[in-house]
C-alpha cells in the first residue's frame, strides 16, 4: 500500500480524483451505451459498482465542507432519497453522488475528461448504429422519422451533440 501511495504521489495522481474519474467513467459508459445489447449487462454491473464506490468518495468530500453546507446537502439528500423511493430511479442519486464527490476537483479538468470520452463515443455509436451493432430506436412523428443514431433516444443524441459543442466552446 505504501508503495502504491508513493507511486501515486510520484505521478501526481490524486487518489480522490482517480476514484471520481473511475466512477464517472462507469456511470458515463452505462448511460451512453444502453442501446448496445451485448454491453448492457456488464455495464449495469459496472454502474452499480461505481455507485457503491461513490458513496465513500462523497462522504470524504462532504467532510471538507462547512457545517452550513452539510446541512443543505443533508436536506437535498433526504429529498433525493424520497424521490428514489417514489420513482425507483437512481438518476438523481447518482447525480448527487457525482456532484458531491467532485468537490476539490477543478471543473476544467472534469470538462476535459468528459470531452475525452464524449468525442470518441460520438464517433463510435453512429458507426455501430449504421453497422447494426446497436438497437434501433427510431421515432415516427407524422411524415418525419427521427433516428437515434446508436443512442437510446433521438433526443439524447441531439442533446449529446449540443453538450459536446458547448464543452468545446
Amino acid at each position: 500500500m505504501k508503495r502504491m501511495n508513493k507511486q501515486l504521489r510520484k505521478n501526481k495522481i490524486n487518489p480522490h480524483e482517480l476514484m471520481f474519474f473511475l466512477c464517472y467513467t462507469g456511470v458515463f459508459a452505462y448511460f451512453l451505451f444502453q442501446a448496445v445489447p451485448f454491453l448492457v449487462n456488464p455495464l449495469w454491473i459496472i454502474y452499480k459498482i461505481s455507485m457503491v464506490l461513490l458513496i465513500p468518495t462523497s462522504i470524504l468530500s462532504i467532510r471538507q465542507l462547512p457545517k452550513k453546507s452539510i446541512f443543505w446537502i443533508a436536506i437535498i439528500a433526504v429529498l433525493i432519497l424520497i424521490n428514489r423511493t417514489i420513482t425507483d430511479s437512481d438518476d438523481f442519486v447518482i447525480l448527487f453522488l457525482l456532484v458531491v464527490s467532485a468537490k476539490g476537483i477543478k471543473f476544467s479538468k472534469i470538462v476535459k475528461y468528459d470531452l475525452s470520452m464524449k468525442i470518441p463515443a460520438l464517433i463510435i455509436l453512429p458507426i455501430m448504429y449504421f453497422s447494426g451493432g446497436t438497437a434501433v430506436y427510431d421515432h415516427v412523428r407524422g411524415d418525419i422519422i427521427r433516428h437515434s443514431m446508436g443512442f437510446y433516444n433521438p433526443n439524447f443524441f441531439s442533446s449529446y451533440v449540443m453538450s459536446v459543442i458547448m464543452e468545446i466552446l
